[in-house]
This record gives structure tokens, sequence and C-alpha cells, in this order.
């Protein structure tokens, strides 16, 4: 897609639909990578269950390249199918609280729709 000055336009969206599972992913990355280190200091200051952390590379990404994400989050956490959803509620006030960053950071916050969202 080209704007007006028919230069690119790149829209980057995440949709986020785990956050209480996400320090295991990023756990698992640095042992598989073997960082240790990384490991252990994490795991000691708690930085694993810090979330704005775990989104580290995508705002060092933005701010790098001068840009802003569009962040997706999912309201629903029913099962549909054997799928789960979300694995948080929309209201936990650590959620807020990242939507509350997100926005300070000027980035766009939107609605994931369900997997039955479409019946």
């Amino acid at each position: 897609k080209l704007n007006k000055e028919n230069k690119p336009i790149l829209c980057l969206t995440h949709d986020i639909d785990a956050w209480k599972g996400l320090w295991r992913r990023c756990l698992k990355d640095d042992l598989k990578n073997r960082r240790i280190k990384k490991v252990i200091t994490n795991l000691f200051n708690g930085q694993y269950f810090n979330l704005n952390n775990s989104f580290e590379k995508i705002f060092q990404f933005q701010r790098r390249y001068n840009f802003k994400s569009t962040f997706f989050f999912l309201p629903d956490r029913s099962k549909y199918h054997q799928l789960f959803n979300a694995d948080y509620d929309i209201n936990d006030k650590a959620i807020i609280s990242f939507i509350h960053f997100l926005r300070s950071e000027g980035n766009e916050i939107g609605v994931h729709g369900s997997f039955s969202a479409s019946e």
C-alpha cells in the first residue's frame, strides 16, 4: 500500500492472545539459546514477569525506525472447540496498566476477535 506521497506504508500489528504464559516462552527461549546468566538474572529480579520487558525488542525496533504499532487484545477467555482464547482477564490491573503504557508510547489499541466471533 502507498500513501499520498507514493511511499510504502507499514502497519505492524500484534495480537495479544497469551499473557500469563508469555514469561514461560521467554524463559524457554533464553534456555534454548543458553543465556544462562540472563535466565538467572531475570528470575532473580522478576524480569520475566514484567511484560513490558517481554515486548522490549518490539519497542526498541519502533524507536530505532520511528514508528508505532497496533496491539489487539482478546477480551474472551472462554474455550471454543478445544481451543483457548485469551489466557488473561482484560480487566486485570496488569493488562490495564500495560494498555496505558502502550498508549503513552503512541501505539494504538484494538480488540482482537475470539474464535467464535464469526458465528
